[in-house]
């Protein structure tokens, strides 16, 4: 996902790099303009993404026609850049790391399963507690007494349970203790719209922004860096010998753990209560409700976690593409998508990279973000402008933001932008940094030059462009485009007009069988059209 932390850094030292375009494509910096998207990424992001339960199975292939379809409208040239599979030496650590955060993803998911049941269970005793709290006369007073006692046992069952299944490490209890004064933010990102419920590798990388929002010194940057990194390096560890072993929550299961606990302990004070709190029992009864809703939300972030678009997914998003006359541009490896895309901006081939991947500053190339996100402004970095801000080399920089880590380089613990920006400016360069100290030299592992050799010329050796001829968008009736969304996929597009309706599924039918060779016929025609048959 590109420059650890860079983003935040940013934010916090140069604000004014990050340009906020609320009216998105219609903007006047943006109309007009073309932009090379990273295929993969925003794939990724629609495949992470929740929807409603009749388009989620479709929910690529309606993201992406909604995206093309918003960017023309607004005169916009959409180009994708996809990556070609094959063998990239240089993130093969990278690759490692992902497989491990798939498989934590499956041990978090299986513990908000847990957490459901127990939920479930919170809400018979809350039941249980209301329909205690409306006896009225003696006899049932006495019943009463004998029923909240026979719920505060079982309360406290839960409790146990709860503390039992969800007790955090000891260098997570500090990094929580360290962002203790975000937990405002996390409840936040709970009740989130459906469009920040992403992958939880990406949301690994949020939650470390959220880290860097803080005021950091660079003391409080090398504890919270450290811990960061030895609580991944162990779950990371955990993961890949023992999927569904033990593990830590993350922090949005942290804080839905502690919410649990409150509203049970909460329930617990008010069944060994002789006053009647009906009221406050009710009130616990909505914040059940609400626990339970979020809790779902994030399960479902972990359960696609562990999974990734098949290869047929994404050769249908691209064939989508290809039929609406999207330029499909393909990455061969060592190169990746941002790499080519990124290049193509440089040379003048496009105006702008779309993507969420920070290395498009690396190259300093401009870079388009929330893409994809129509509820949020697109933000608008140029790559250049940031080097520049920071007043440094190109060679600086890109050591700079390796030793804040990157894809094909790993971090030294303890360092962030903070302390990695004041290293290159008093030492100019990673080998001038490692030879000033023996004791940076023992805490970079052993390959690290190596790593850091990768990164430099990941950055500084750019692919091969494309040929012009495959960068022409083509001019496609949008009654084909409709009649391929409904007939080889079941999707009915939206009406134009002012009384425009949501995407929805087409009812299968004998007719939709009957069309299978309309849309057979379809399929070949953009398939002549782009040469490939």
């Amino acid at each position: 996902m590109g420059i650890k932390g860079l983003l935040p850094f940013v934010r916090k030292t140069h604000p004014t790099l990050i340009k906020e375009i609320p009216a998105r494509w219609l903007s006047p910096e943006i109309k007009g303009k073309s932009v090379a998207i990273d295929g993969p990424l925003l794939t990724s992001r629609f495949f992470f993404a929740t929807g409603g339960q009749e388009l989620e199975a479709k929910r690529m292939l309606v993201g992406w026609h909604a995206l093309i379809t918003t960017m023309r409208k607004a005169g916009v040239t959409p180009i994708t850049v996809w990556d070609v599979k094959g063998d990239r030496i240089w993130k093969r650590k990278e690759h490692q790391r992902r497989q491990a955060i798939r498989q934590l993803s499956m041990s978090r998911y299986l513990h908000e399963e847990r957490r459901q049941e127990r939920l479930e269970r919170f809400k018979g005793l809350v039941q249980g507690a209301i329909a205690a709290a409306q006896l009225d006369d003696a006899t049932e007073q006495l019943q009463e007494k004998n029923s909240l006692n026979h719920l505060g046992a079982n309360i406290d069952s839960v409790i146990l349970e709860v503390q039992l299944s969800s007790r955090p490490s000891s260098r997570r209890r500090l990094q929580l203790s360290a962002l203790s004064s975000t937990a405002g933010n996390l409840r936040t990102l709970d009740k989130g719209s459906h469009e920040t419920e992403i992958a939880p590798g990406i949301l690994a990388d949020e939650e470390s922004e959220l880290c860097l929002e803080l005021p950091l010194s660079e003391d409080d940057e090398q504890i919270l860096t450290e811990a960061q990194d030895q609580t991944e390096d162990v779950e990371m560890k955990r993961a890949l010998v023992e999927p569904d072993g033990s593990y830590t929550e993350s922090l949005r299961q942290m804080a839905l753990t502690a919410e649990e606990e409150l509203l049970l302990q909460d329930l617990a004070r008010s069944a060994s209560s002789d006053v009647n709190n009906s009221s406050r029992v009710r009130d616990i009864a909505k914040d059940v409700e609400d626990l339970q809703s979020r809790a779902r939300i994030v399960a479902k972030t972990y359960a696609r976690g562990h999974s990734l678009p098949a290869k047929w997914e994404i050769e249908e998003v691209q064939q989508l593409l290809r039929v609406m006359g999207v330029p499909v541009v393909l990455a061969h490896s060592p190169f990746e998508a941002e790499g080519l895309a990124s290049a193509m901006a440089l040379a003048g081939t496009v105006d702008f990279v779309g993507t969420e991947d920070t290395d498009v500053l690396a190259y300093e190339a401009p870079l388009l973000r929330n893409i994809a996100s129509g509820n949020k402004p697109i933000e608008i970095i140029e790559g250049k402008a940031v080097r520049t801000a920071y007043d440094l080399t190109r060679n600086q920089y890109i050591d700079f933001l390796i030793l804040s880590g990157t894809d094909a380089s790993s971090r030294i613990k303890g360092v962030g932008p903070v302390k990695a920006l004041k290293w290159i400016r008093e030492f100019g360069s990673i080998e001038a940094i490692l030879k000033s100290d023996e004791r940076i030299r023992q805490r970079v592992a052993s390959d690290y030059h190596d790593e850091v050799d990768a990164a430099r010329t990941v950055f500084n050796d750019l692919p091969p462009l494309p040929r012009p001829i495959d960068l022409e968008p083509r001019r496609v009736e949008e009654k084909v485009v409709r009649d391929y969304m409904k007939i080889t996929h079941g999707i009915i597009l939206p009406a134009e007009g002012p009384n425009d309706k949501e995407y929805s599924i087409q009812q299968r039918s004998d007719q939709l069988e009957e069309d299978a060779e309309l849309a057979q016929e379809i399929f070949m025609q953009q398939c002549m059209l782009e040469g490939e048959c």
